[in-house]
């Protein structure tokens, strides 16, 4: 066994694959490898996506509420109302892409654990 200097002793003359051996409790665990890039990569997207939903829901939300208001003080014919519809429309979509974008990363990272882990 040979310890990496992180608290783990990795065990690599296990046929069935690498073991993880902790200083503080035993446990057994089923380990992949994931190159590093991609841990990066995944938590970079995380933040990305979640900006985009999060501001998504506030725009869409926001737009949705005022143009109810303008909609029932004003009318059809006000231009807030029908600026309201256009950043209605804008939110939704960035709320959809950053949950698409969500999906995708958690499908990418799928790859690395095989079927019968699962």
């Amino acid at each position: 066994m040979t310890e990496d200097g992180g608290g783990f002793r990795v065990a690599a003359d296990d046929p069935g694959g690498a073991l993880l051996f902790n200083r503080y409790h035993s446990s057994i665990h089923d380990v992949v490898g994931v190159p590093v890039m991609d841990i990066k990569d995944s938590t970079s997207a995380a933040k990305e996506e979640l900006v985009h939903f999060s501001l998504g829901n506030i725009l869409a939300s926001g737009a949705f509420w005022l143009g109810a208001e303008r909609l029932i003080t004003v009318g059809y014919d006000d231009a807030l109302f029908l600026s309201c519809i256009a950043f209605l429309i804008c939110g939704i979509v960035l709320a959809i892409t950053g949950y698409r974008q969500s999906i995708r990363r958690v499908t990418r990272l799928e790859r690395y654990v095989p079927e019968n882990m699962r």
